[in-house]
């Protein structure tokens, strides 16, 4: 193995639904050529960009991009984008013999040929076509000097509508959430970033700005880097619960529910008082103008976690379930008045002293049902499908949550799945050294949210925390051989 690569196939993550290896590769020449349609937008060329990169970074190469107008005979060519798109497509799916239309195989799915002739990477739509990229670069090796893309047919489509990730925002982001966006979560299929932006600097609030903070030209970087990669970004500022954020430089202490000199736990707003709306409705504002969402999660989960709430008299007069009902339709009306849908936790609903107010949650709300314990079967979502909330599971890092998680979504046809990264606020410039495990099984996740199946994490064909690393470190430098001799 020190002197040639291994001859195994690589293994693509996630591994698609139908694949077919063929022994003819495809081999990279001085005349390949990208085609592209005549009329491709600038969301087309994302796949073309990101195969370049590929290709650049394994072989110092960049293969020259062109219309279809420009081709008149499709061989030696990377042929990308629907049928409808690009002619050439249509073309070269009916010479392998295959098909590939917005029905079939559907929303996000794809078909990818690779022969030695030519390749064809055919979506159902914009979102398949780059997803069918993201499958081709996974092929391509490199064997006797000579690079090549291994044959392959591939036929797949996701499970899971949704496939997203939890992420903490601050002043790392523009760097390392974007480095995660184009050389993890884009490649690996996921589709969704939820942002927990509550410490970002917000004109509205400059008075808790926190120094670890995202600005915001920060945080358009990273909306920027996702929408180019075909990912959707949902921003999460936390309410009701876990609102320290509120709190940050000592200010905005007359909206705890329990008075500062009765309790250092400053973890609650108080909802019955006004002056909590004065401050919290110009953020989200200003949170949807930045971020243009369709979506915005809340937050509302722990509510009563760490300190007795309600804790004033008045509150205890209203109770607990009144007060969060108010406060999750202020919230909702607030986002709903400027065509932003509302995302929670749905933890409170779960419990007991909450059900006989569940009828008045507006039946829209996304809920996100966040279990974190390794188990078989999750019997919360189908509480959430019988009250007919629209629901995502939300897992953490083992990943036998993940998988068991992801099963229990297909099971009960959620929206879909989200893995949460809680490594602390301000921790992601060493997130990768101290919390490593939080980061690696992402790929695990990417693998049982595009097709949840019967497997043992064990039995994937790869080590996922080495091949997170290969991932994010990329190919070795040197692609050709060097003189020398092994000791």
């Amino acid at each position: 193995d020190a002197w040639a690569p291994s001859a195994a196939r690589p293994v693509v993550i996630p591994q698609p639904q139908s694949v077919r290896w063929l022994d003819g590769p495809f081999v990279l020449s001085a005349e390949t050529r990208i085609v592209v349609g005549d009329d491709a937008a600038a969301e087309d060329l994302y796949a073309a960009r990101d195969l370049n990169e590929e290709v650049r970074a394994r072989t110092g190469r960049t293969l020259q991009v062109v219309k279809a107008s420009a081709v008149s005979d499709p061989r030696d060519v990377i042929v990308l984008g629907e049928p409808a798109l690009n002619r050439w497509s249509e073309v070269v799916l009916t010479r392998e013999g295959l098909r590939v239309s917005a029905a079939d195989p559907g929303p996000e799915g794809y078909v990818l040929k690779v022969a030695p002739s030519a390749i064809v990477a055919a979506g159902s739509d914009r979102r398949g076509t780059f997803y069918a990229v993201q499958t081709l670069r996974q092929l391509l090796v490199t064997s006797g000097g000579r690079h090549a893309f291994q044959g392959a047919e591939v036929r797949d489509r996701p499970v899971h509508r949704i496939r997203a990730v939890h992420i903490l925002l601050d002043n790392a982001s523009d760097e390392f959430h974007v480095a995660l966006i184009d050389r993890i979560f884009s490649k690996f299929k996921f589709n969704t970033i939820v942002a927990e932006s509550e410490y970002v600097k917000w004109e509205s609030a400059r008075s808790i700005w926190h120094p670890s903070g995202a600005s915001k030209e920060e945080v358009a970087k990273l909306i920027q880097a996702a929408r180019e990669h075909h990912i959707e970004v949902i921003p999460l500022i936390q309410t009701l619960g876990h609102v320290e954020w509120l709190y940050t430089n000592n200010q905005n202490l007359d909206l705890l529910e329990i008075p500062p000199e009765q309790s250092n736990a400053r973890f609650v707003y108080n909802p019955l008082n006004p002056r909590v709306y004065e401050v919290i409705l110009p953020i989200l504002d200003e949170a949807v103008r930045l971020f243009q969402p369709r979506y915005m999660h809340i937050g509302h989960d722990e509510v009563r976690n760490v300190v007795p709430f309600p804790w004033t008299a008045e509150g205890k007069r209203v109770g607990f379930a009144e007060l969060f009902v108010r406060d999750t339709l202020r919230l909702y009306e607030f986002l709903k008045a400027r065509q932003v849908g509302t995302m929670m936790w749905g933890d409170v609903l779960l419990t007991n002293e909450f059900a006989p107010e569940i009828n008045r949650l507006p039946r829209d709300i996304v809920m996100v049902d966040w279990q974190y314990q390794e188990a078989d079967r999750y019997p919360s979502l189908a509480r959430f499908a019988q009250w007919g909330f629209p629901t995502i599971g939300a897992t953490w890092w083992k990943p036998k949550n993940i998988i068991g998680f992801a099963q229990e979504g297909q099971r009960q046809q959620v929206l879909g799945m989200l893995r949460t990264t809680w490594t602390g606020h301000f921790a992601n410039r060493t997130v990768l050294e101290r919390q490593y495990q939080q980061i690696y099984t992402y790929l695990t996740a990417a693998e049982y949210f595009w097709a949840p199946r019967p497997q043992d994490p064990g039995q994937s064909g790869y080590d996922t925390g080495s091949r997170f690393r290969q991932e994010w470190e990329g190919p070795p430098q040197r692609t050709g051989p060097v003189p020398g001799f092994i000791v």
